[in-house]
């Protein structure tokens, strides 16, 4: 057994065993959260309830990496004679003794501590504490001790103002002083336009991705481990650059799809500081289009034709690069021939020319024209359906064929043959071609008839001075 004497009041025995009795020492709060680098208080009450009592002693325990012993105060206590101990290993002994027995509820000791460490942090009685009785015995019943939530509710100091230590087109490095912080600073809180847009363990942020020539408002704030977050420090106002850099140039044309009249071709991309924004096409040095991918079609081409082709890549600035090697292609070759025209007529004939016409062929390419041809032989060509020929004779029957070709000579065959005749020479009454004694006799022996028509020159149904007239205008021909 342990026996502290204290002068004048004779001897008390604390025993190192409980007996089983109703006394309690409680711990007052019995939790609560503390800041970090605060005090807190732990108040000692004993309560004996009815039964006499004149000695208390009360060992504490305590976590001594999150708190730091401060001191004892029993100036409140009832108790007259204290001895405490403060042995430096995270435990604490107060022994109240008084020659007034003691009853009900009292106020024991206060012991302070310094939150040192954020956690939890519990102080319990050890099972030597104990209550005794004025005979000497122990009263100890229960033993309740406290649990002490320490937490860091310090936010860190606001960082100074950014600083922008460089700028590009499409980045923005920022610098800053650093903040301070009751445990440590954890990080930093980057805020454009005042959205957050990332963090950093440093003092510096590099922003990327921004448009050329663009002003940005940035702000930052600190941060701990705990989650206390310093105000956001003043704004810096300040831009990207200007994009004056042009994309890489393309590379590697090749050709692709070729048909009579387009040439289909493709490209390595270019690459930009910010961006390819699309490509300018150029067919033997001018501009024919332009492409957001890395292909063009050009069309409307000639079939069987070289075409010479450079490619330069530009960005959203208008900075273009410089344009590729020439690359030759060509169209495919037109070999097909257009269709055989159809429906050969004659509209319209003289004494010296026959009018043709007939249905338009149709090509792959196009219709280039019409070659005309009389008796097997070409007399001309034509770039619409129809044809006149002339230089003829006069009620002469002749046959003609036609056949349609394209621009690349490929020509249909000819329409069946069909023979169309010129008219009677006026005058001309017997065919002969010529106008004379003849024609006046024939005239003569149907004059005034409405049968006899051969002398019918105006073709107004009878043979008179009419047709007379017009053989004497015509006479010798």
């Amino acid at each position: 057994m342990t026996v502290l004497a204290f002068a004048g009041i004779g001897a008390y025995v604390l025993g190192t065993s409980h007996a089983s009795g109703t006394a309690t020492l409680v711990l007052s709060p019995g939790s609560s959260t503390v800041a970090l680098g605060a005090t807190v208080t732990v108040t000692i009450i004993e309560n004996s309830g009815a039964t006499q009592v004149n000695a208390v002693e009360s060992d504490l325990v305590y976590d001594q990496t999150k708190l730091q012993f401060v001191g004892i105060d029993t100036s409140t206590s009832p108790f007259s004679i204290v001895a405490s101990s403060t042995g430096g290993n995270g435990a604490v002994s107060v022994a109240n003794a008084s020659s007034t027995a003691q009853t009900g509820q009292q106020t024991v000791a206060k012991v302070t501590f310094t939150a040192i460490a954020a956690g939890a942090a519990p102080v319990s009685f050890a099972n030597t504490s104990q209550v005794v009785q004025v005979d000497g015995t122990d009263d100890t019943g229960t033993l309740t001790g406290a649990t002490y939530t320490v937490a860091d509710q310090t936010a860190p100091s606001v960082p100074a103002a950014p600083t922008a230590s460089n700028r590009a087109a499409t980045s923005i490095s920022l610098s800053w002083t650093a903040s301070t912080d009751n445990v440590g600073v954890t990080g930093y809180k980057v805020y454009r336009g005042g959205t957050q847009i990332g963090t950093t363990a440093g003092t510096s942020y590099n922003d990327t991705g921004l448009t050329p020539n663009t002003s940005y408002s940035y702000t930052v704030a600190a941060y701990d481990a705990a989650g206390n977050n310093s105000a956001q420090s003043a704004a810096l106002a300040t831009s990207t650059t200007p994009d004056a850099t042009a994309p890489t140039a393309p590379t590697a044309l090749t050709v692709g799809t070729r048909t009579l009249t387009s040439i289909r071709f493709t490209w390595a991309a270019s690459t930009d500081n910010v961006g390819v924004a699309g490509y300018k096409i150029y067919r033997g040095g001018t501009q024919v289009g332009t492409s957001i991918a890395a292909s063009y079609t050009d069309s409307s081409l000639t079939p069987g034709t070289n075409y010479s082709y450079t490619v330069a890549a530009y960005d959203a600035a208008g900075n273009t690069s410089a344009q590729t090697a020439s690359s030759l292609f060509s169209t495919l070759a037109d070999t097909t021939a257009p269709s055989v025209p159809t429906s050969l007529t004659s509209p319209g004939q003289t004494t010296t020319s026959v009018t043709l016409a007939w249905t338009a062929s149709a090509d792959d390419v196009a219709v280039t024209g019409y070659k005309v041809y009389r008796g097997g032989t070409q007399v001309g060509t034509t770039t619409s359906a129809t044809y006149t020929d002339t230089g003829l004779t006069a009620a002469t029957s002749y046959s003609y064929t036609v056949a349609a070709y394209d621009a690349a000579g490929n020509t249909s065959a000819q329409t069946p043959a069909k023979s169309f005749s010129t008219s009677l020479a006026l005058g001309d009454a017997n065919g002969d071609s010529h106008v004379n004694i003849s024609d006046l006799s024939l005239l003569a022996a149907a004059w005034q008839s409405r049968t006899d028509l051969r002398a019918d020159f105006n073709h107004d149904g009878v043979v008179n001075i009419s047709d007379l007239s017009i053989m004497a205008a015509n006479w010798g021909k």
